[in-house]
């Protein structure tokens, strides 16, 4: 036989039938020498772009001095920290106060501590004209707070209605053992902890985790750390001037829309690449730091967004602290005082576009709507896709829809017509 084989007639190179590798039909070929192509030539294509960065405008890196002088705002933080005096008030209220006067009179007072978290950062930013960065910051923390503060009043406004009615009773034991304490149902301590817990919903009690690993809080500050520096020399050394060079454009007489299409495609990519910095930084570093400190223990802050084959998928499960508090205190209580569920979708996306707006609007300090229709806007789309959902479960290409309208389309057309809006308020 050994013989036989170096004979070409008894070799016979066809045997069986096989599947070319690249064919759908294939079982799991492995990709990892494109994968390892892909990412050479990503960073190759980027180190270029970095390259020509710094050879067309320099650096452009601010030093430290410069650094605190723009983006640490005094009065930013003063109104950080003036928010202690509306949150023991909420509490004191809530805890100590409620079953004592009218409930009409305590969600009324409850209303004027909204209206003064949403209202006193808009007028900081304004009458001091604070740098967009720490403006938006400061928004979205007392928006946080307020959304905090509305759950807070929220729960111990049902906790005690369910004590009057006698409907506890019929309660889980864990919510039974603690609404029968009337009025004590909570404590200062645990309202505190709830003011820094990475949660929107308050709950008498919340899974705690038994100690705090210092090792793995230290990485993850370091990381919080970095993915904040590399934002700070995103926008500074490429997004700030990318974005000035596209209102050179948007102001001549006759606008170039070949150029201005161009701009759009040098800030898609930059821009995504600090949506997804910021991403990791508030929700994988942030939020995890937070919750080792205070041993919160369910962390569960985002699901797999980047897999979304339709919108509807993403905002499920981009931000769970929001979308688990839109579902709360929006959705669900309108569901059961008998909305339909399609009016309460609506209503639900009609706060969350509000809140959009709210916070960069009023970072850029203007009056104006277009986050907010963005979002709108998405509803049908939303329901288009839920409608071909078991279609997009089949293939790649609702991600691959999602990501390029999303995020190479939406994102830098946002922000060119934000920042030219900005730009012509300062100049008036």
């Amino acid at each position: 036989m050994a013989h036989a084989s170096t004979r070409s007639l008894l070799v016979n190179v066809h045997t069986k039938e096989n599947i070319s590798l690249l064919s759908t039909e294939a079982q799991s070929p492995n990709y990892r020498g494109l994968l390892n192509l892909g990412a050479i030539i990503l960073i190759v294509a980027n180190f270029r772009l970095i390259v020509e960065n710094i050879m067309k405008y320099g650096f452009l890196l601010q030093n430290p001095s410069e650094f605190i002088k723009d983006y640490i705002s005094l009065p930013c933080i003063i109104s950080w920290l003036g928010n202690i005096f509306p949150c023991s008030f909420a509490y004191l209220l809530e805890a100590k106060l409620a079953h004592k006067i009218p409930q009409y009179s305590t969600r009324i007072i409850q209303f004027l501590i909204q209206c003064y978290l949403l209202i006193t950062p808009l007028w900081v930013i304004s009458y001091y004209k604070v740098h967009f960065i720490p403006a938006f910051f400061l928004l979205s923390y007392h928006l946080i707070v307020s959304l905090k503060i509305y759950s807070f009043g929220s729960i111990m406004y049902e906790a005690r209605d369910a004590y009057s009615t006698k409907e506890y009773l019929n309660y889980p034991a864990e919510f039974k053992e603690v609404i029968a304490k009337y009025p004590n149902f909570t404590n200062f301590t645990h309202f505190c902890y709830f003011l820094f817990y990475p949660t929107l919903c308050f709950q008498f009690h919340y899974p705690r985790t038994e100690r705090i690993r210092k090792t793995w809080l230290f990485k993850r500050s370091c990381e919080w750390i970095i993915s904040n520096s590399l934002m700070l020399i995103l926008i500074q050394q490429y997004l700030t001037p990318l974005v000035k060079n596209t209102i050179k454009v948007l102001e001549e007489e006759n606008v170039n829309y070949v150029s201005l299409l161009e701009r759009q495609l040098k800030l898609a990519l930059p821009f995504l690449y600090l949506w997804i910095i910021f991403f990791y930084s508030v929700f994988q570093c942030q939020l995890n730091v937070l919750s080792e400190i205070t041993r919160f223990a369910d962390r569960e802050f985002y699901k797999e967004w980047w897999n979304s084959r339709t919108l509807g998928e993403y905002w499920k499960t981009w931000n769970i602290p929001v979308h688990s508090w839109m579902l709360r205190h929006v959705y669900f209580p309108m569901v059961n005082k008998k909305y339909g569920k399609t009016f309460s979708l609506f209503v639900t996306f009609f706060l969350s576009a509000v809140a959009h707006e709210y916070m960069i609007s009023g970072a850029c300090r203007i009056l104006t709507y277009w986050a907010f229709i963005a979002l709108m806007s998405q509803i049908p789309m939303i329901v288009i896709g839920d409608i071909f959902k078991k279609q997009l479960e089949k293939s790649q290409i609702g991600n691959v829809i999602f990501w390029v309208s999303f995020c190479m389309i939406g994102q830098p057309i946002a922000v060119t017509i934000y920042a030219y809006q900005a730009y012509l308020s300062s100049k008036t």
